[in-house]
């Protein structure tokens, strides 16, 4: 299903961000940066091997007619019926979200923690809850429909952001720290899931990896969007407002999410899978 191939996907992305993230910030507490960095371009050249050795082989060559040329052009994939509906759909799902993840590693500085204590909660601790997030949410894939699944894990991600509040006003010490890295990780993996398998769904059946394309692109984009903003929203209303307004924000796109969703403002491709009206 495309639940569990996106619990797969996102629990794969954030085991390497275990290594790479987590990891490597561990040996450059330990070890310095040109050790650290040293291991870091060996574990790259590790993970190549099994590239150096795949065989591709040769795949027919399929010429497509003209039609199908022109109706891959961009700009004609963004008139189809419902495609703007979607695409505010992917950019309100993970607003608040991506809001606050912008300024989690410098809060976790800015409280005074070591590297070690930050790769501990964000790169390893944070990462291996994610990875049960995706797994979480892969496994209710298989028994929720899309639609459940993309209100709980955006209720449970707005639910995780609040604990930043409390951190980012010094309550609980270290041990808040920790519950919201992880509680924050672990829901929003479930919201990503979530969100990428009705990607998946919303694509058309003749065009999918055009249209997934646009809607990954529109993911990134508005990610990128708002991880610049964080910093800009951080300097203006400390971190307690911005993480304040990140839960807030988080709330407010999921209800939307859902309600452009039952008003049908969606693409074809998702309203054949969920059966919509």
């Amino acid at each position: 299903s495309y639940g569990v191939g996106n619990g797969v996907q996102v629990g794969g992305y954030r085991l390497g961000m275990i290594l790479g993230g987590g990891g490597v910030l561990l040996l450059l507490d330990q070890l310095g940066f040109s050790w650290a960095l040293a291991c870091l371009v060996a574990l790259l050249a590790v993970l190549m091997l099994p590239l150096w050795r795949f065989n591709e082989g040769v795949l027919p060559v399929v010429a497509p007619s003209r039609p199908a040329i022109s109706q891959l052009l961009l700009w004609q994939r963004l008139q189809q019926p419902g495609m703007v509906g979607f695409l505010v759909l992917i950019v309100v799902y993970k607003a608040g979200d991506a809001l606050a993840s912008g300024m989690v590693k410098p809060l976790l500085v800015d409280l005074g923690l070591s590297k070690s204590q930050i790769a501990l909660a964000s790169g390893l601790g944070g990462s291996a809850t994610a990875v049960l997030g995706a797994a979480a949410a892969a496994w209710l894939s298989t028994r929720w429909s899309a639609q459940r699944l993309l209100l709980v894990a955006g209720l449970l991600q707005t639910a995780s952001l609040p604990l930043y509040y409390l951190a980012s006003e010094r309550m609980g010490g270290l041990a808040m720290i920790n519950a919201a890295v992880a509680l924050e990780h672990f829901c929003g993996s479930m919201a990503t899931v979530a969100l990428f398998s009705v990607m998946m769904q919303a694509a058309s059946r003749e065009f999918a990896a055009v249209d997934y394309a646009v809607f990954a692109c529109v993911e990134v984009i508005s990610k990128g969007v708002m991880l610049a903003a964080s910093g800009v929203l951080a300097d203006a209303m400390e971190y307690s407002g911005l993480f304040a307004l990140s839960a807030g924000l988080s709330l407010v796109g999921t209800m939307l999410a859902l309600w452009i969703w039952r008003q049908g403002w969606v693409t074809a491709g998702l309203r054949e899978s969920a059966k919509l009206k």
